[in-house]
């Protein structure tokens, strides 16, 4: 008879991670644990001899090493900032599943039943992402503090909208936080970008009569109306039924 495939640890952090992130350090009983691997309680202590601190502790590191992979260093690759700042968009929509899985800070954040490394750890996680993010809209121009205020506020504002989402049952407040992100970091970036982009030499221009200057009074054109998404309807619905509540 073939022996069962031994389960990955990459696999089995991928689970437990599942636990820790819906339950908390304290909701995620050995029993749960078992249950999401498929390995009884003897099992994960073979592999865990310190228990569910030391399986909560290997959970964090591997989702930092998927934080890394993912979207730390797609901020910190070569490229037009607004680019990176996509491919990481992308990275948080799979980090929390449009909004269906819990925020990090559920992970390890409650102080008053996680062990302090852990919440450390939690900590670390969070701030090299905040980091990451500042350092990208710095080296786009920046200033360090406003880069940093904004960085903290992108990340409040996704951990709330994955919040909002979960407790609707819906993903989107999260969509319509997702839509207007990247205004939210970096409002000027489509100067940035083409700040960023080495630009071709220009042809040198023939010798023309000036243009007349233009009239100062006159209109600027007007800016085409942006259309209403499904998304924005969806989460107007949702603010109509808590007014009502």
């Amino acid at each position: 008879m073939a022996r069962p495939v031994k389960l990955t640890d990459d696999v089995l952090l991928t689970r437990t991670l599942s636990v820790f992130r819906e339950t908390g350090y304290a909701g995620a009983s050995l029993s749960k644990l078992s249950e999401a691997t498929g390995l009884k309680r003897a099992s994960l202590y073979h592999r865990f001899p310190g228990g569910k601190e030391e399986l909560a502790t290997e959970t964090v590191a591997a989702l930092k090493r998927w934080v890394d992979a993912q979207l730390i260093s797609a901020l910190q690759r070569p490229g037009p900032p607004q680019e990176r700042l996509e491919a990481a968009a992308h990275a948080f929509a799979l980090l929390y599943d449009h909004g269906r899985d819990a925020s990090l800070i559920n992970l390890f954040g409650s102080p008053s039943t996680t062990p302090p490394k852990l919440i450390e750890a939690t900590q670390s996680l969070l701030s090299s992402i905040v980091a990451a993010l500042s350092n990208l809209l710095e080296e786009a121009g920046v200033a360090s503090d406003v880069a940093r205020a904004r960085s903290m506020k992108a990340m409040a504002t996704l951990e709330g909208a994955v919040v909002l989402a979960r407790t609707f049952r819906d993903s989107a407040p999260f969509d319509s936080v997702m839509t207007q992100w990247l205004d939210d970091l970096m409002p000027e970036g489509a100067l940035l970008d083409a700040r960023a982009k080495t630009p071709e030499p220009a042809p040198a221009a023939p010798k023309l009569a000036p243009a007349p200057a233009p009239e100062t009074n006159a209109a600027p054109a007007p800016k085409p109306p942006k259309p209403t998404s499904e998304v924005r309807r969806t989460v107007a619905r949702h603010l109509a039924m808590m007014r009502r509540g």
